[in-house]
């Protein structure tokens, strides 16, 4: 089991993984840290990048922290770091949706090319 640390800036305007700092991922997410939807964000966005399940993904440390520390069921650290391209996750994860952040409602990318 590896112990991944991530920095997470919420509430960012889109999501994107920065890069590693400090022996931290660094991660902005576009949900606000209310009600855990950040964190439920962050398991999601790692569980596609690393593409596992989210059931293999939790949150050791830092609920309501920027800096956490998760646990990966499965992979070492020096897997995640070297055999991992995290960037094409995002952009594959950006293709297939579109996120309206003034309303609050997920739009695909056929909706979204109509009502522009």
């Amino acid at each position: 089991m590896a112990k991944l640390r991530v920095r997470v800036v919420a509430n960012a305007k889109e999501t994107k993984i920065v890069g590693w700092q400090n022996e931290e991922l660094v991660l902005r997410l576009s949900e606000p840290p209310i009600d855990g939807r950040a964190n439920k964000a962050l398991l999601s966005l790692l569980s596609k990048i690393l593409n596992l399940s989210k059931s293999r993904l939790s949150i050791f440390r830092g609920t309501k922290s920027k800096h956490k520390i998760i646990d990966v069921l499965g992979l070492d650290i020096e897997e995640i770091k070297k055999n991992r391209q995290p960037t094409k996750a995002v952009k594959k994860l950006h293709k297939r949706r579109l996120v309206n952040s003034a309303r609050g409602k997920r739009v695909t990318a056929e909706n979204a090319t109509q009502s522009q």
